[in-house]
């Protein structure tokens, strides 16, 4: 009997091909999103050791124009750190996005994996059926020949 021929096997081809498309996309925006992670950790880190350094500073005359280059620079940093929390959101929200789709990917390839498995079954089913006919047929024939 012919072997199986899966008629979908292109698109399964597709389907699995566009499946990996899909993870390198979602580990491209897990990378994106660890190095915008480490970025704020980054800024964060700086804005508490420039703290605790201001703090740890004795008590000595105030020099007006450091006093407001440390407070603009803190300003500075703080909105650094709410601008990259705001990268860092976009980046987590592009990673879901990109999850979806994969989970969406790999419906559609099981899917087809799922057909072709039932088209494999039938198939067994068509050529056990098939090999039992000639079976049949070669025992038909043998008691016909011992008949007579």
């Amino acid at each position: 009997m012919k072997r199986l021929r899966f008629r979908f096997q292109r698109l399964l081809e597709i389907k699995e091909r566009l499946e990996g498309v899909r993870q390198r996309a979602l580990g491209e925006a897990l990378t994106t999103l660890a190095q915008e992670q480490e970025a704020l950790e980054g800024l964060s880190q700086t804005q508490q050791r420039y703290r605790r350094a201001a703090q740890s500073q004795p008590a000595r005359a105030l020099d007006l124009g450091l006093l407001l280059l440390n407070v603009n620079y803190d300003q500075r940093l703080q909105r650094e750190i709410q601008e990259q929390d705001s990268r860092l959101q976009q980046a987590a929200a592009r990673v879901e996005e990109e999850r979806q789709r994969l989970v969406a990917a790999r419906r559609e390839r099981r899917t087809y994996e799922i057909l072709k498995e039932k088209a494999a079954a039938q198939h067994r089913r068509l050529q056990r059926h098939h090999e039992q006919r000639q079976l049949d047929e070669v025992g038909a024939q043998g008691y016909l020949r011992r008949a007579l």
